[in-house]
Parts: structure tokens; sequence; C-alpha cells
């Protein structure tokens, strides 16, 4: 009977279970792909989920998505085999359409290009988040009583996942940078705009639209910066643990989205030559 359960109970029984477990945001995360799913294909047993019909059910979303949206469907089939709704995942084995790199990584010319055009209080975010790696979110929500040496430690209830604390670790730029605002703003959120105000997602997003036309990089968001900062760790030679600790994410998550590094030919035969 195990085998017999459909994917919108499935799907259901999973986001209920998760929803006191994650944060809001990957809550949210996982209910964008999956209630897609359930009524796409909610009628049918969990059983017949084959490979075939989830890159097809994948392939509708947008190229950047499409790796995120199979990840859900394997997690969620991973699931039900731990809380023993499965007797076996059908996706085991499965390979998950390849992640797209987006453009999303920011060579160091066009850096400094992002630097010479940002513009008031913008400067210190873009140095921030190239110099630190951590996720924009996360930025707007700094604050001074969180600064722990050359660290910020959140609070749980400020962490992503909300089961352990995310901790930034400040190199010296990013560390002059916390200390002045720090010094400016006592209570607060220390990242404001121009006009003293807080940053919202709104006005980040837009900012860094601003600036993408100024500095003529295509596509330029904020994200790109933490993505950059992973993909430069990587390609000196920092483990994988050891990038996951620093960005706050699991190594699960690293080896799955940053596969694109590992298999860098000419950085491995580098590491080869090396070794020789």
């Amino acid at each position: 009977m195990a085998r017999q359960i459909l994917i919108v109970d499935l799907v259901h029984l999973f986001l209920a279970n998760q929803k006191s477990e994650l944060a809001p945001s990957s809550y949210k995360w996982y209910a964008n792909y999956l209630l897609p799913l359930a009524r796409k294909h909610g009628p049918l047993a969990v059983s017949k989920i084959t490979p075939t019909l989830i890159d097809r059910w994948a392939a509708a979303w947008p190229d950047a998505s499409q790796h995120s949206a199979a990840r859900t469907v394997v997690r969620v089939c991973n699931w039900g085999v731990a809380q023993h709704l499965l007797t076996a995942s059908p996706l085991r084995g499965y390979r998950k359409p390849s992640p797209t790199r987006r453009g999303h990584t920011l060579t160091p010319a066009q850096y400094v290009l992002c630097v010479k055009h940002s513009r008031g209080p913008l400067r210190d975010v873009v140095k921030f988040l190239y110099h630190t790696g951590c996720r924009p979110q996360e930025l707007r929500a700094i604050e001074r009583r969180w600064i722990t040496g050359q660290k910020i430690v959140f609070p749980l209830s400020k962490s992503k996942g909300g089961k352990k604390r995310r901790v930034v670790y400040l190199d010296g730029m990013a560390c002059a940078i916390i200390t002045r605002l720090a010094r400016q703003n006592h209570t607060g959120p220390l990242f404001r705009n121009s006009h003293g105000h807080c940053w919202t997602k709104n006005s980040l997003g837009l900012a860094f639209q601003r600036l993408r036309r100024r500095a003529g990089i295509i596509k330029l968001c904020a994200y790109q910066f933490r993505h950059s900062y992973i993909t430069r760790l990587l390609e000196r030679g920092v483990d994988v643990a050891t990038v996951a600790a620093v960005s706050g994410n699991s190594p699960a998550m690293v080896l799955d989205v940053y596969n694109h590094v590992a298999a860098n030919e000419n950085r491995l035969l580098a590491i080869i030559r090396g070794a020789g």
C-alpha cells in the first residue's frame, strides 16, 4: 500500500511536516515547485514517477529553475522513504538537470566596475557582498549587537533554516566597513541607503538595476556576489566542507550547485601539474 501513495498526498504531507521545520523563505521555495507538481501530476502514484516524467516537468520551468525543480522532487521522495511512506524512491540514481550558471560569477574587472559605478552607501554593499559572500537578505539584517570580533553571528531567528546560527566571517575590507557602520548606527540594521533608511529587498534590487546599467554588466544582481565568492574559494582549492561552513550552505548543496567548478578541466590540469 505504501507504494500507492499519490503525488498530491506526498507533497502535502511533506509541506505540512516541513512548515514548522523550515524558515518561511525555505518553505516558500519548496512550495513554489511542489504545489505545481501536485496540480499537474497529483493523481499519479508516486511509484509511477520516472526520470523522463520529471525531466519533462522540469523543462517547463525557466532554464535557471529546472535543476531546483527536479531537486525538490528528489528531496520529497527521499523524505517519503525516511518516513516509511515509500519502500524506495522512484528517483534513486536519477541525474538531475545540470544547474545553469546564469552568468553568475563576476570577474575581477567587473567587480572594479561595480565599485567604480556604485554611488553612496551602495558602494559599501557591493564591497561587503564581494568580500564575505553573505546573502543579500543577510546583509540587510545585520545589526551592531551581532558583531563578535571578526565575524557576525546571527541569532537563530535570523539564520536560514533556523536550526544553526549563521556566521559571516570578515576579512580586512569587510571588517573596516562593519566597524565604520557600527559607529554610525547603534541600533537596527547597519546597512542603510542614502536617505538613512534600511535597505529593503525592493530598494536593493532597484539599486542594482541602476548599477547594472551604469556598469554595463548584463543581468547583474546582488546575489551574483555570493556566487562569485563561493566560486573563488573553490577555484583556489578550498575544500568543500570549509566552503560550506563559510558560506552557510551544506556540503551537498555546494557540490550540487557548484559542480561546474570541480569539473573545470583547466583547474584540474593545474592541480595535477602542481602535484607532480
